[in-house]
């Protein structure tokens, strides 16, 4: 063996040998509490709770397995979040980080930008949405139903500043399935197609447009809900219409549907309101 391959031998051995310090030795504690209390300060109402946190390549961090909380609400586990800088903003006022996160079976993957030090006023982000399964969605799972599945895609934008919090979200869901648990019925429903678009300024979200194709019945919702901690307590101001495609009333006959649409049953279409809030709302229709 000549020495400069050596040399060669021994740098390889020194940058893996280093590399493995730094993942082992790496604060992993320190770098997930000060996260959380970042992530805090920004917004009271989230806590973050990271299991671990280690260096990545390209330079970055690999932070594995986040659950996230909003208030006493369980959101969602992240099974892991991998966040680098793009280095041509090292060096400028505002920095620029790449995240990608796993979670949902899924991936949310986008550029945040921000001025450094970190201000919580003001951030900018941008993010795809790919794959997310809605059956894994843990927030889901107190709906009136047994199984819902359908897989989420979109995109969503969100600026904050020391005005206002806005955001924007295309979403699309495809092949949603829900097996409803109401009472006196059980109905299986299917929407090969949803196209939903909503947006968010400050503490009111609102709904402009959502639209249902589906196997069964045709659908749409739009309107506002008012945020409020808890969550629960959050206002609901929702319209809605439903429907039911030709062959599916049908076979529901005259007694079902009349019993469903509360003697409405002559009507090719339904409209409804949802309002009150989330923990207690209240649905009539119209």
């Amino acid at each position: 063996m000549n020495k400069f391959t050596k040399i060669i031998l021994y740098a390889i051995y020194t940058i893996i040998a280093t590399g493995a310090c730094l993942y082992y030795l790496f604060p992993s504690d320190t770098v997930s509490r000060y996260t959380g209390h970042r992530v805090s300060e920004a917004d009271p109402n989230i806590t973050l709770k990271v299991d671990r946190v280690v260096p990545d390549l390209p330079p970055g961090l690999a932070f594995k397995t986040l659950d996230i909380y909003y208030g006493d609400l369980y959101v969602a586990q992240a099974e892991r979040l991998d966040v680098a800088p793009k280095l041509t903003t090292l060096f400028k006022e505002r920095k620029s980080f790449s995240f990608n996160a796993s979670i949902w079976e899924g991936t949310i993957g986008g550029i945040a930008d921000f001025p450094f030090p970190l201000r919580p006023d003001d951030v900018n982000v941008t993010a795809d949405i790919n794959g997310l399964m809605i059956e894994r969605i843990q927030a889901l799972e107190n709906l009136p139903a047994e199984n819902v599945t359908g897989m989420v895609n979109g995109d969503v934008a969100y600026t904050r500043n020391n005005v206002d919090e806005t955001a924007h979200a295309n979403l699309k869901i495809s092949d949603l399935a829900i097996d409803l648990a109401i009472p006196i019925i059980k109905m299986a429903l299917v929407f090969p197609s949803i196209d939903a678009d909503i947006s968010l300024k400050n503490r009111k979200i609102e709904i402009k447009q959502c639209t249902a194709i589906g196997e069964q019945v045709n659908g749409d919702i739009s309107g506002t809900i008012v945020l409020a901690d808890p969550i629960g307590d959050s206002r609901l101001n929702l319209k809605g219409g439903i429907k039911p495609h030709e062959a599916f009333a049908n076979g529901m006959g005259k007694t079902l549907l009349t019993l469903i649409f509360r003697n409405r049953s002559g009507a090719s279409s339904y409209q409804f309101i949802i309002g009150g809030t989330i923990d207690n709302y209240t649905f009539r229709w119209i």
